[in-house]
């Protein structure tokens, strides 16, 4: 069985940091309220999971384990 690893964060955000992370969450905020205007569940990532919710927030079925995304870096040489 693999072990999970954990995704670490040392550094407290600066502040135009805390304001993308605060205006990200409005926007998926008011993108939530209108999807379900549409639609009785839409899907999110949840805990490495695509699950879908239905307006409560209730998962009602997990869909698919997603896989970290791997970003190499600018500077390494290949």
């Amino acid at each position: 069985m693999p072990i999970k690893k954990a995704i670490i964060t040392r550094k407290k955000l600066s502040a135009e940091g805390e304001a993308m992370d605060k205006a990200f969450k409005t926007a998926m905020k008011r993108a939530e309220r209108q999807a379900f205007t549409i639609r009785k569940t839409i899907m999110i990532e949840r805990n490495g999971w695509l699950v879908m919710v239905n307006k409560e927030g209730k998962v009602v079925k997990k869909v698919k384990k997603l896989e970290p995304l791997i970003i190499p870096s600018a500077f390494s040489n290949p």
